[in-house]
């Protein structure tokens, strides 16, 4: 078989797209919570009660920043480390994207959410959400991926978000990618995103994969490359 052209050759490659890990740090070794079985990231609701005691309504959601390179992606998963999630039926993750504010402290437009998976265990597990509709992070631009509770009705209104530690405790366990560079990680209430606000130094386990959105220059190879390749088939 005769090998391709050069110029249908780079065509071809340029129409090539793959998953690639956006940014994460679920790659990286599991390590032991070193400072305490306590240093993880509870995700609930506290219901108001009347009392005694008196206790007002309050959430705990968490925010992990992040700065994407020069190279847009469209989302193709978002992987959690999560446990207690399911338990009783009563948990609802909303897990979601939203461009950061000017400071980068807090999330700011909502850009997408994602699809929950079926919650079969409340074990420690690596759940894997898919954006609802089609999710595009453009080069250059700040962003929050939110984890948060939205069931308000139940018993169990608790679930983890598992971390392997702080800064300078565990620092294998910070996200890195070939998409994107770490920010700022946040927590604090809601229901409102913009609430989750206050400076954390905890590293959740996480992994955003997506394919890289190919330059004008890849799709006009890509277009020349199926021309190409198919007149070749038809002479063959």
């Amino acid at each position: 078989m005769n090998p391709l052209p050069p110029l249908l050759a780079l065509a071809v490659s340029a129409s090539s797209a793959y998953s690639a890990i956006i940014i994460g740090n679920l790659a990286a070794p599991t390590t032991v919570n070193v400072t305490g079985s306590s240093n993880v990231t509870s995700i609930n609701y506290t219901p108001y009660s009347a009392g005694p005691p008196v206790v007002n309504a309050a959430y705990n959601a968490k925010a992990v920043g992040f700065t994407m390179g020069t190279t847009d992606y469209t989302v193709d998963s978002i992987t959690l480390r999560l446990s207690g999630v399911g338990n009783t039926g009563t948990d609802a993750p909303l897990i979601s994207i939203y461009t950061a504010n000017a400071g980068k402290t807090a999330p700011s437009t909502l850009v997408g959410t994602f699809t929950n998976p079926n919650f079969t265990t409340t074990a420690i597990t690596n759940w894997v959400f898919t954006p609802a509709s089609g999710i595009t992070l453009v080069a250059g631009t700040s962003y929050f991926i939110t984890v948060q509770q939205t069931n308000t009705v139940g018993s169990d209104l608790n679930f983890v978000w598992e971390n392997g530690g702080t800064l300078t405790d565990n620092t294998n366990t910070v996200p890195t990618g070939v998409g994107a560079t770490q920010d700022t990680a946040r927590f604090g209430g809601g229901p409102a995103a913009s609430a989750i606000n206050s400076l954390s130094s905890r590293h959740n386990w996480y992994q955003l994969d997506g394919t890289a959105v190919p330059e004008p220059a890849s799709a006009l190879f890509a277009g020349l490359g199926a021309i190409l390749f198919g007149g070749r088939r038809r002479r063959g």
